[in-house]
């Protein structure tokens, strides 16, 4: 039977029963009209759901099921949105102290409070869900303890909850695939391809009746284009495309396969494949990524200027502003391009923007150095190490900051800076790179026993640094 069908039932339902004689002893007739809303709740029919659930608690106060059409109640509210009234219908709820319910009630509260934006409540209450109580409602809890340390800024917290979620066999498959997912996306965040790619194969392995291969085939072929293994990211990119049947999911796979095949320089391909994605927006940025990557500026710029155009609010319009940023930057438009990452940073300022206002602030700082303003370059790169967790990015930012000390002449602060980055980052992959800058700083300070010293130790802690020849060359004017 139909959806439609089955609410046109509910709403005779609803409206002949106001009229019938009510019978509060009748517990056949209270059994009836608790399942009847209770099909309708879970139908998704949540208003007929509601009305049928009031007039069941009106009918039947001393029904035993009376605790239980309360809660549901509430629940209807929550899945309408109607989020204060939810929470009043629970609150309430809760003073009456069904030990039955405690647990459920408790799981609920926490959920509208979340909805709320209420995120110190939520944990409250999550904390008073007990595995010995119910282990489902525990571990559902668990899972949205960890969702609100994303919301809180609380990243390592939420990574640990999800992975003991994945790994925990009484769990359902559907918790455990919506938790793996979760963690996927925070390895995409953080950049960590490698470790997509060592845990998606045993996930698929230890979890052969997962409903997201489609997501894993995606987030794996991702992660291989990332690396730069682009045989391996067509593969799955394709085996992705095979059994999907999310027309969001396929488009992000064209997107991913023409980005892949631009790296393979079948341009040609590659433009077939993103124009067959079929979300505008998705479409017109992608085809401006691809004009960039070409070194196209122009078609760039006004394919992204189009997208702008229509879709000021659009949802890849923090990255479009951006990207348009980057390609005054190429064409030595200097001004524009600072003008544009000043607009990123003034127009996007939610948690969820925290990666695109990093690059903003690194871009921006760039745009300070081209026009020698050092002070004010120093400043932005200073901002990219307050609002990233990346060592990368950090170890970037705080080499262009000593670069800039040094090429403002204030030598003293630059060498601290990068004594600074070797001790904290002692296995950074530019330690030949800051160790040559020593040398260099050395040198202009006339300090020659220390400059031979730094030249040294580069080549004899670096021998395959690209770096050898030009350090040869400077221990030659040190001598």
């Amino acid at each position: 039977m139909s959806k439609t069908i089955n609410f046109l039932l509910i709403l005779v339902f609803v409206v002949t029963t106001f009229s019938w004689p009510v019978y509060p002893r009748d517990n056949n007739l209270a059994e009836r009209q608790f399942n009847t809303a209770e099909g309708a709740f879970f139908d998704n029919f949540y208003q007929a759901a509601e009305s049928l659930f009031e007039k069941f608690i009106k009918d039947f106060p001393q029904n035993q099921l009376v605790s239980e059409a309360k809660l549901y109640l509430a629940k209807c509210f929550y899945f309408q949105k109607n989020y204060s009234q939810a929470l009043d219908k629970l609150k309430k709820l809760e003073t009456e102290k069904d030990p039955r319910l405690d647990y459920r009630i408790n799981y609920w509260i926490a959920k509208t409070l979340f909805e709320k934006k209420d995120f110190p409540g939520c944990l409250a209450y999550l904390g008073k869900i007990n595995a010995k109580d119910n282990l489902e409602y525990y571990l559902q809890g668990q899972y949205l303890k960890a969702r609100t340390y994303l919301e809180t800024s609380q990243k390592e917290k939420a990574k640990f909850i999800f992975t003991e979620i994945t790994n925990q066999s009484t769990a359902t498959q559907e918790l455990i695939d919506d938790s793996y997912q979760s963690l996927l996306k925070i390895y995409k965040q953080d950049n960590s391809f490698n470790q997509i790619i060592d845990s998606t194969q045993k996930y698929l392995q230890n979890n052969p009746q997962t409903t997201i291969k489609d997501q894993i085939y995606f987030y794996l072929a991702d992660s291989y284009r990332q690396t730069d293994k682009l045989e391996k990211a067509v593969k799955y990119y394709n085996l992705s495309l095979e059994i999907t049947k999310s027309s969001n999911l396929r488009d992000l796979i064209y997107q991913g396969l023409g980005l892949t095949y631009l790296n393979q320089e079948r341009n040609a391909l590659a433009k077939r494949t993103i124009d067959r994605i079929s979300n505008n927006q998705l479409r017109l940025f992608t085809q401006g990524l691809y004009y960039l990557n070409n070194n196209d500026y122009i078609p760039a710029r006004e394919a992204l200027s189009t997208y702008l155009k229509q879709y000021p609010e659009g949802e890849f319009a923090p990255k479009a502003y951006l990207t348009k940023a980057d390609i005054f930057f190429e064409m030595g438009r200097i001004n524009d391009s600072a003008s544009l990452y000043q607009t990123v940073l003034e127009k996007f300022n939610q948690p969820e923007h925290t990666a695109i206002r990093n690059m903003a602030h690194y871009g921006l700082a760039w745009c300070h150095l081209k026009q020698r303003k050092f002070s004010k370059a120093i400043e932005q790169f200073e901002k990219t190490l307050k609002l990233t967790d990346d060592p990368a990015v950090k170890v970037s930012s705080r080499i262009q900051i000593a670069d800039t000390y040094q090429e403002s002449g204030k030598l003293q602060k630059a060498l601290d800076t990068y004594n600074q980055i070797i001790k904290d980052y002692p296995q950074s992959p530019r330690s030949d790179y800051i160790q040559f800058q020593i040398g260099m700083i050395f040198l202009k300070e006339r300090m020659l026993d220390k400059a031979f010293l730094a030249f040294d130790n580069l080549i004899q802690n670096f021998p395959n640094s690209l770096l050898i020849p030009e350090t040869k060359y400077y221990i030659a004017v040190t001598y």
